[in-house]
């Protein structure tokens, strides 16, 4: 993007939401990393909340690209 042009206000919060979405979930996938010694239940729910935040990250990219899609911009 060429510094003269603007970005719309709605492309500016859907990519502040990707880069948290994007960030949560890579620091859920890093905890796994930390917590790979446990098991059980414990582990499970530790995935379970690694998919939940990819589902979110997922969500927040489809928006993202809907929206440049839709408007151009």
């Amino acid at each position: 993007m060429a510094p003269s042009e603007s970005i719309c206000d709605e492309k500016k919060l859907l990519i502040e939401t990707y880069a948290v979405r994007s960030r949560q979930f890579s620091d859920a996938v890093a905890q796994l990393g930390r917590r790979s010694a446990q098991t059980g239940h414990s582990f499970l729910e530790a995935i379970e909340e690694s998919g939940k935040l990819r589902a979110l990250c997922d969500s927040a990219y489809a928006q993202l690209h809907k929206h440049v899609a839709d408007h151009g911009c």
